[in-house]
């Protein structure tokens, strides 16, 4: 059998592992063709033919397909900015007509095929495996608990989920700059090129925004994290040692799933669905935000080419150099933390070769400077939310997680003479309890290595580092997590080098078995997590019911008149919602009784794909401030201009207020969510400024008179 067909081959088997997986998930078969279409027309294909031509060496297959679905992205990014100046037919054709145009440049290269640049079909194969094996483990540790909307049934969301959801609507039918689809007006200040993906696809292919996010794009994304760590561990270590890499991050858990099953012996079937006691939250982390899974792809990316630059290459020229800066700066618009983890890492390689080297790679101070005026120039707009309340708390994370607890229990009952022991060495078994096998085998690297770290070393040792104090001294308002689960890369890849020497070594010595073995129990041990996990996800019914209540955020009916919304009005309607008024009397959950919380509630916006004159508040900087600054001081509540129409029109009959969110912001449509503690005369309100259009059982729905057509239908 030829070498095409055994490609061939392997191709369509991943096609068709992925196509399974979805289409069991909820997708339809039609669905899943068109979105794979679109990812290898509209962003590999392009991607791949770009990087082609850029680079001379061009490298392996897996290679390839990496580098160019991540310069994908950047060209599908790209082009939908341009879309303002050359039309909405440029969002449509523009990456396929570059990669076609550009693809007569490129064919010389396919004809002469290095034995350099072959890889084995047997490794390519267990590359496959692991990343169908990674989205099946997704499937289970999240899909399973992520319900699809429907027009029969309620559902309740994660809010982060449904955020992304709305952002992603907000990009669809507008142009750059945005605005924050929850408060009409406001700038949105956060990363956008994965809401850029996520609405072109929608966009081209049809499928329901909701389906992408919460089902094509993750598994897009997990496959493709799982293939470039494989990239990553067989190009900074050796063949077939992506395996170990992408297993490290991905598959090989923490050692929360011995606790959680000896828990459940004691309190039943409810402790399994508990939170990872260890903070190893990568899995569902990642699942609830687009940009952390984009990310991925362009770090890892970088962590390769740099490394490559690291080692003083004659054919590290400008092409590569070039490929490295449209990686950084599409970092920068990706994921808030990716910049500063990429800063610390190069500063790290610096401060190397300052001092004990004394030698200073020009490429290397080129890229830091690089990085730095990319970081400064667009932190205002995209990480705003964190860098403005950072706070000092060395290690207080160690400290607020479950096994703290957990382990003081088991101390007092079994070991009451070493409690003092237990507190002191508990911190040090946090950290390794965080990521077990990873940790050993980075000590196993820095055994073998003895310290005498060569620059790429040093490279995957800053970006460890500096990801892993930043998120241990500080609070960044949820950030700190991001900065452990892009942290865990380097720390696979040294770990995978530790772990490759262990087993290399032929000798039989009691280090060498004893080594060995603790390998095989912290890697049993990592894979009882995840299938814990698998069985019994964290986000469930019983984490909906815990956190939100019995009644679901999104109910039929409401989801209905969202619907309604985008099919009936224009793309740049404005809509004032009854916000302000509670949801339901029966406030028992966490999540009614927190202010801060019911700021997250973005479905309004996300299902209408509208922008709504005031919905949530969170993440914008005026809540920060409050949350922050002003320590959740009413006084200094955010948007309170915004709340005191609502409140005048909804709970007061005041037409004056109604009048001036038309006049002043432009709203244009009423939502009167019934399922609040709704105030009786907007039932029979009458048809002097506005008219129902809409009505079920759970939402009304008004349009606004213009002014000439209200003072028209005026009594006087």
């Amino acid at each position: 059998m030829s070498n095409i067909i055994k490609n061939v081959i392997l191709v369509l088997s991943a096609l068709c592992g992925f196509m399974i997986i979805a289409v069991t998930s909820g997708i339809t078969f039609f669905d899943c063709f068109k979105y794979l279409s679109y990812s290898f027309f509209y962003v590999l294909f392009p991607g791949w033919v770009v990087y082609l031509v850029l680079i001379k060496d061009r490298g392996t297959a897996l290679r390839q397909f990496c580098l160019g679905w991540a310069l994908g992205y950047v060209l599908e990014g790209w082009v939908y900015l341009f879309r303002p100046l050359l039309g909405q037919g440029i969002t449509f054709y523009g990456t396929m007509l570059i990669g076609f145009c550009l693809f007569p440049f490129v064919i010389p290269k396919l004809k002469d095929v290095r034995e350099r640049e072959r890889i084995m079909n047997s490794e390519m194969l267990a590359y496959i495996i692991i990343s169908i094996g990674v989205i099946l483990v997704i499937k289970f540790c999240n899909i399973s608990g992520v319900y699809l909307p429907s027009e029969t049934q309620g559902v309740t969301y994660y809010q982060d989920l449904v955020w992304h959801l709305s952002l992603a609507g907000e990009v669809k039918w507008h142009n750059f700059p945005f605005q924050n689809p929850s408060v009409s007006g406001e700038p949105m200040r956060y990363y956008f090129l994965p809401y850029i993906h996520i609405a072109t696809a929608s966009s081209i292919t049809g499928i329901d925004l909701s389906r992408v996010v919460l089902r094509l794009f993750p598994f897009e994304l997990y496959f493709l994290w799982a293939m470039v760590l494989c990239w990553a561990g067989r190009e900074l270590i050796g063949k077939f040692t992506g395996v170990a890499t992408a297993s490290l991050v991905l598959l090989i858990g923490s050692l929360s799933g011995l606790f959680v099953l000896n828990s459940a012996r004691k309190m039943g079937s409810a402790a399994l669905y508990a939170d990872d006691l260890f903070f190893n939250y990568i899995f569902w982390s990642a699942f609830q935000s687009p940009g952390f899974l984009m990310g991925i792809v362009f770090f890892v990316a970088l962590i390769v080419l740099i490394a490559e630059a690291t080692r003083g290459s004659a054919d590290f020229g400008m092409a590569k150099i070039s490929l490295i800066i449209l990686l950084i700066a599409a970092s920068a618009f990706t994921k808030s933390v990716l910049m500063p983890i990429l800063i610390m890492g190069i500063a790290g390689i610096l401060a190397w070769q300052i001092f004990i080297r004394h030698n200073v790679d020009k490429v290397i101070a080129i890229l830091f400077l690089l990085m730095c005026v990319t970081y400064v120039i667009t932190k205002s707009y995209t990480q705003s939310i964190y860098v403005n309340y950072v706070k000092f708390t060395p290690f207080k994370l160690l400290f607020d997680i479950d096994i703290n607890s957990v382990a003081m229990y088991y101390a007092h009952k079994y070991f009451p003479g070493l409690l003092w022991l237990v507190k002191v060495g508990l911190p040090g078994f946090v950290i390794f309890g965080y990521a077990p096998l990873s940790i050993f085998g980075f000590m196993l690297f820095i055994i073998y290595r003895k310290l005498n770290l060569n620059t790429e070393e040093v490279w995957l040792m800053s970006l460890y580092l500096g990801s892993f104090f930043i998120a241990m001294l500080f609070s960044l308002n949820g950030g700190e997590w991001g900065f452990l689960g892009y942290g865990s890369v380097p720390l696979a890849i040294m770990s995978t080098k530790g772990l490759t020497a262990l087993f290399k070594i032929g000798s039989k010595s009691h280090k060498n078995l004893a080594a060995k073995f603790i390998v095989l129990i912290l890697l049993i041990s990592g894979l009882t997590t995840t299938v814990v996990k698998c069985a019994f996800p964290t986000v469930s019914r019983y984490y909906y019911v815990k956190r939100y209540g019995e009644k679901p955020l999104l109910s039929a009916g409401l989801f209905k008149g969202l619907r309604w919304l985008r099919e009936n009005t224009p793309r740049d309607a404005v809509i004032a919602v009854n916000f302000t008024q509670d949801l339901w009397k029966e406030k028992k959950t966490w999540y009614y009784t927190e202010f801060s919380e019911r700021e997250k509630y973005f479905y309004y916006s996300a299902f209408s794909e509208r922008r709504f004159f005031l919905e949530g508040t969170f993440p914008t900087p005026q809540f920060h401030r409050w949350a922050n600054v002003y320590k959740q001081d009413p006084a200094y509540v955010p948007f309170a201009d915004r709340r005191i129409l609502l409140s005048s029109f909804f709970d007061k009959k005041d037409r004056g207020a109604l009048i001036e969110m038309r006049d002043k912001f432009n709203v244009s449509y009423v939502l009167v969510d019934k399922r609040r503690e709704l105030n009786v005369w907007l039932m029979s309100f009458d048809e002097e400024l506005m008219y129902k259009v809409y009505s079920n059982s759970d939402v009304d729905i008004y349009q606004i008179l213009k002014s000439s057509q209200a003072h028209e239908n005026s009594p006087n």
